[in-house]
């Protein structure tokens, strides 16, 4: 057991990277992961100024700006004075945004989906239980009894 216990850890990460890797490899053209994370931050937010975004994504504000220069210039994102303080930016997304966030998403679940069309019926139930964990893992909280052995 001690060492299946070193070994996990290992292949997780290994199996994520590998997935991650691949999810990149499907993102639409010239869509970096740190652009396409602050689209789908200000898809799933909303209107956001840009220091709040820059928080969200855990990035320094100078870094951020270059981020959103480039979204607002193809055409993926608004930039706005805040109405509050004109002296501050906010942004949302544009439609053309939206449109690929959704694709990009749907290219990603059919890949997937062609996967899990192999898998048996305990397979995927298995895999189910096995997301609750990676869910909370991902959110840094304590796995839940209803997905512990």
């Amino acid at each position: 057991m001690a060492r299946e216990s070193t070994e996990l850890p290992s292949r997780l990460r290994q199996a994520v990277s590998r997935l991650h890797r691949r999810f990149r490899q499907l993102a639409p053209s010239g869509m970096t992961p740190s652009r396409l994370s602050a689209l789908a931050t200000v898809d799933r937010e909303g209107r956001l100024r840009m220091g709040e975004l820059a928080a969200l994504e855990g990035v320094a504000a100078s870094t951020m700006t270059r981020i959103v220069d480039s979204l607002v210039e193809d055409g993926l994102l608004t930039r706005l004075a805040d109405a509050r303080d004109r002296r501050l930016a906010v942004v949302e997304i544009r439609e053309e945004g939206a449109r690929l966030l959704r694709g990009a998403r749907s290219g990603v679940d059919h890949y997937l989906a062609e996967g899990l069309a192999g898998l048996d019926q305990a397979q995927l139930e298995r895999l189910e239980w096995a997301l609750g964990v990676l869910e909370s893992l991902a959110e840094n909280e304590p796995v839940p009894r209803s997905v512990q052995a």
